[in-house]
C-alpha cells in the first residue's frame, strides 16, 4: 500500500499516488489463492472458512499498509471472534457428521432393507441414498449405502451389529463420493 503511494510521489512527481491499483491486485489475486483453497468433495464443499481467512487477512494486511491501524484491529478482533466463538456454538448446534460409504455383500437373491434401515437408525447414522445392485448368477446382492456418520460413532460396535445381518457375507466404509 504505502509503495502505491510512494512510487509516483518520488519518481513521477505526482502529488497523489493510486492506492487503489496495489489493493486491487492483492484482492484479485488472494482471491484466485482462496479459490484453490475451496474443494468439492461428493456433496461437501470443504475450504469456504479458509478462503474467507486468507482474503479477510489479506484485507487487514492492506489496511495496516494503508496505516488504517484501529479499523484492522477491529476487523481482526471480528474474524477472530467469528472464528473461534462461533466454531465452538456451530460444533455445539450442528454435531459434525461425516458422509460415508458402506458397501454392504450378502450372498443370496433377496435382501431386507428394513433390517438395515434398523441397524443404522439405532448409531443415529442418517441415510442418504441406498442402491442395490443383484448379480443374479452368483447368487449375490449388493447394497451401497451413501450415509451421513456422527464423529462420535463407535465403529467396532456398529461392525459387529452389522454382521448380525443375515447372509452377510462382506462389510466396506469408505469416503463418501
Amino acid at each position: 500500500m504505502l509503495l502505491s503511494i510512494y512510487i509516483p510521489q518520488h519518481f513521477f512527481d505526482m502529488k497523489n499516488g493510486d492506492p487503489g491499483r496495489i489493493a486491487a491486485q492483492v484482492v484479485s489475486g488472494i482471491g484466485f489463492l482462496g479459490a484453490g483453497a475451496i474443494l468439492k468433495l461428493g456433496n461437501n464443499v470443504k475450504g469456504l472458512t479458509t478462503a474467507a481467512s486468507i482474503w479477510v487477512v489479506a484485507g487487514i494486511g492492506l489496511a495496516i499498509g494503508a496505516g488504517l491501524y484501529v479499523p484492522a484491529f477491529m476487523a481482526l478482533g471480528i474474524i477472530l471472534f467469528a472464528l473461534v466463538v462461533l466454531d465452538y456454538f456451530e460444533k455445539y448446534i450442528f454435531p459434525p457428521e461425516r458422509i460415508k460409504s458402506i458397501h454392504l455383500y450378502f450372498d443370496g437373491t433377496s435382501v431386507d432393507t428394513k433390517k438395515i434401515r434398523k441397524v443404522l437408525s439405532i448409531y443415529k447414522i442418517n441415510i442418504q441414498s441406498i442402491d442395490v445392485i443383484q448379480a443374479i448368477q452368483k447368487e449375490k446382492v449388493q447394497v451401497n449405502v451413501l450415509v451421513r456418520i456422527p464423529v462420535s460413532l463407535n465403529i467396532p460396535e456398529f461392525y459387529k451389529e452389522m454382521r448380525s445381518l443375515p447372509n452377510i457375507s462382506k462389510i466396506e466404509m469408505d469416503e463418501g463420493i
